[in-house]
């Protein structure tokens, strides 16, 4: 499992290779903003009943404050705003059974970027098993682009580090109690991984809990560098897209 900060990370390479990137004082003051009003909930969860996570369901939606190995704040959220695979007039299934559209929003003091996929997860546990349909990108006040879909298959390297982090596997981890703005997740799998991205590597450990949706992340810790994730907030319903799926 890859962490919620470090695909911030990724993302934001992804975006601004070449580019040196700046601060953006309208960004930066939004988002000092918001991480100055955060509150603790009091809810607590109890421990897990299965090492499996959640199903996907349209309108499931999560959102996590960042630090990154700077010490800057930023946000990472998560949505399923949609579903492929109703079945036709002639009772068949079209070739996008089972993908969902996810879509994905990361800010930072440089940049707020906005990505939407359709994507199947597979059995969730192996990375070889997602396939990215379609994807979609908004970069700033840019307007947004889709990937052409003959080309996904060619940049998976691109896309690849956005879904990592959607792998789940916690058969037989050690388990840890973990408080975040959301409130109190009692028994947490924890997991430790590497992510290792343009000639840079990241260690980090996960706490995950099943009663999160879409991956169960709850927070991660940076082990060899001081990025940090935490879970502020979530729901199973009313999710949103800001780019329109289809």
């Amino acid at each position: 499992m890859r962490t919620l900060h470090l695909l911030a990370l990724v993302a934001s390479t992804l975006v601004s290779a070449g580019c040196g990137p700046s601060t953006n004082p309208a960004l930066k003051a939004s988002i000092d903003q918001r991480v100055g009003a955060i509150h603790p909930s009091e809810q607590k969860y109890d421990a897990p009943t299965t090492a499996e996570p959640m199903p996907i369901a349209v309108g499931q939606w999560s959102r996590y404050e960042i630090v990154d190995d700077q010490g800057k704040p930023g946000f990472m959220s998560y949505s399923v705003v949609g579903e492929e695979g109703v079945v036709g007039e002639e009772g068949v299934v079209g070739e996008d059974s089972g993908a969902h559209w996810l879509e994905m929003i990361q800010e930072s003091y440089t940049n707020r970027i906005v990505t939407l996929m359709l994507v199947n997860l597979g059995d969730r546990r192996n990375p070889d098993t997602i396939e990215v349909k379609r994807m979609k990108q908004k970069v700033g006040d840019h307007a947004p682009s889709e990937l052409p879909a003959p080309m996904l298959s060619l940049m998976k390297s691109t896309w690849k580090p956005l879904v990592d982090a959607l792998i789940v596997d916690w058969h037989q981890k050690p388990q840890e109690s973990a408080a975040v703005p959301a409130g109190q997740f009692e028994s947490c799998y924890k997991v430790q991984a590497t992510l290792s991205f343009a000639g840079k590597s990241w260690t980090t450990d996960v706490w995950s809990h099943p009663a999160v949706p879409i991956n169960g992340a709850v927070k991660s810790q940076g082990v060899d560098k001081p990025n940090a994730m935490q879970l502020i907030e979530f729901g199973l319903t009313g999710a949103k897209s800001e780019l329109t799926p289809g």
